[in-house]
């Protein structure tokens, strides 16, 4: 397991409310806290990327309007094969 080394305030912090009863433990709450703000870093990051997408398919003349159609063309085509 990996050891992260937490800013002493921040220890303080976590082991007052630990004793006070509102964190049951502070390793929990660490691990909560961590996976927490890496969800949102994978959602930031998403959300960038997708940005992206939509301007490069923007500039490429593709709108989602567009895409959808073709999408519904395709597939009434697939299933008309059948």
């Amino acid at each position: 397991m990996a050891t992260i080394a937490d800013p002493e305030s921040l220890v303080k912090e976590i082991e007052d409310l630990r004793r006070e009863g509102w964190i049951a433990s502070a390793e929990e709450f660490a691990e909560q806290a961590i996976r927490e703000k890496l969800s949102a870093a994978r959602r930031d990051r998403f959300a960038l990327e997708t940005e992206k997408l939509q301007q490069d398919l923007s500039v490429a003349g593709l709108t989602s309007d567009r895409l959808l159609r073709e999408f519904e063309r395709f597939r009434h085509a697939a299933h008309a094969d059948r």
